[in-house]
């Protein structure tokens, strides 16, 4: 009789549990967690192909990417050495010249969210560096191309689907 018992509460319990939640997992597994970052990481990097290189190769790629475009003051021996300092650490920080995501320290969500940060403030750009290379600074209309792709990326990676 005790077996009995214990059979049909397992019997019960296993039924329960299987119409309780009518099919539906409130959890995800691990691959189904990577597929939707690579997915969004695959959709953030087109839409940077797509509409932010070009602002960055302009802005940015002198110190986060491959420098073409130096000042003349960067021939002076001081004023090199400052800046290819300011330069190593700059790729240190996020290196831009692979594209999307983005080499450095930092996730995917952390670059962006940096990204987010120096646009809107203009914060991590080396005093000096904006005093003398002009060029770096946004213009309204880059800065907001910049901040809807940052938005849209973390939307992405936090699951949302704009």
């Amino acid at each position: 009789m005790r077996y009995l018992k214990f059979n049909v509460l397992f019997i019960l319990l296993i039924v329960d549990n299987s119409f309780s939640h009518q099919g539906e997992k409130h959890f995800r597994k691990e691959s189904d967690l990577k597929k939707v970052e690579i997915d969004a990481l695959q959709k953030i990097s087109e839409s940077y192909q797509k509409n932010i290189v070009i602002i960055f190769k302009a802005k940015c790629f002198d110190c986060h990417g491959d420098a073409k475009d130096l000042p003349w003051y960067h021939s002076v021996p001081i004023a090199k050495k400052i800046m290819n300092d300011d330069m190593k650490e700059a790729k240190e920080h996020l290196d831009i010249r692979e594209g999307f995501p983005f080499k450095g320290h930092g996730s995917p969500q952390e670059d962006l969210q940096a990204i987010l940060e120096t646009t809107q403030k203009m914060k991590g750009l080396p005093f000096v560096t904006g005093l003398m290379h002009w060029s770096t600074k946004l213009t309204k209309n880059e800065k907001k191309q910049i901040t809807s792709w940052v938005k849209e990326g973390l939307r992405y990676l936090n699951g949302d689907r704009p």
